[in-house]
């Protein structure tokens, strides 16, 4: 199924599509989440196909990932799009990185995406929750977090984690059937393709593909940046021409 035909299915069916700081009722409202987890690029694509039919979501973006640096201007640049875009930035934070002070590491992430994107982020996601986390149903230094119970238990939640849909498919739940609010976190990386948006049908070929991209774009970064390596693929290429 294409991406938006997905969310087309929910306009179909009266669905509103909403921000977490707004109010959640029990029926007819979608909280649209994506996690970034690798790529800033796909996020701001999918950002655009949403805001082409009329819908805003929210993205929580890393500022400590080893897959992206969200301080890159161009990154910036796409950060500052996505919320012209019509939709909200978030922090997608991982405590286990930090200490027993993850609380106040938490305060300062929020300050520095403040800063860059100009927006004040009110909710957060964590990465890769631990058990402690998911069950901890209070706002973390005062910050609301999508895994308390308003957002996964009082309403449905599903999730494409690893590359499928879990707790059900989000067209085929009764949830959707009857028109009850759902929390759907959507990861970019297995929609947004090179060649089309359709949910991936091997997630481990996508990451694969994903990894095989950034080894072209780092490897064009150093040569910019590094005569001799660029003098070296040179060779290579008149080499493997030969």
């Amino acid at each position: 199924m294409e991406y938006q035909d997905l969310l087309q299915s929910f306009l179909e069916k009266n669905y509103e599509f909403c921000f977490f700081n707004e109010n959640i009722k029990h029926q007819g409202k979608v909280l649209l989440r994506h996690d970034i987890d690798f790529d800033v690029d796909k996020a701001y694509k999918m950002a655009k196909i949403e805001h082409s039919i009329g819908i805003k979501s929210t993205y929580f973006f890393m500022l400590r990932s080893q897959s992206y640096n969200l301080l890159l201007k161009e990154n910036i640049e796409k950060l500052k799009s996505i919320y012209n875009l019509g939709h909200q930035i978030s922090l997608h934070f991982d405590p286990t990185i930090y200490d027993e002070n993850y609380i106040n590491r938490l305060k300062n992430e929020l300050i520095i995406l403040e800063k860059i994107s100009s927006f004040k982020p009110d909710c957060i996601s964590f990465h890769r929750p631990t058990p402690y986390f998911l069950q901890y149903d209070k706002p973390i230094g005062n910050i609301r977090h999508t895994y308390q119970s308003i957002y996964t238990k009082t309403i449905k939640y599903i999730s494409d984690s690893q590359g499928s849909f879990r707790y059900d498919h989000p067209l085929n739940c009764r949830d959707f059937e009857v028109g009850n609010s759902i929390h759907l976190l959507i990861h970019p990386i297995w929609w947004i393709n090179e060649n089309n948006t359709t949910l991936s049908k091997n997630p481990a070929e996508t990451v694969n593909k994903y990894l095989e991209d950034r080894l072209i774009s780092d490897k064009k970064h150093a040569a910019t940046n590094c005569k001799p390596y660029q003098d070296y693929l040179n060779e290579i290429s008149k080499w493997e021409l030969s």
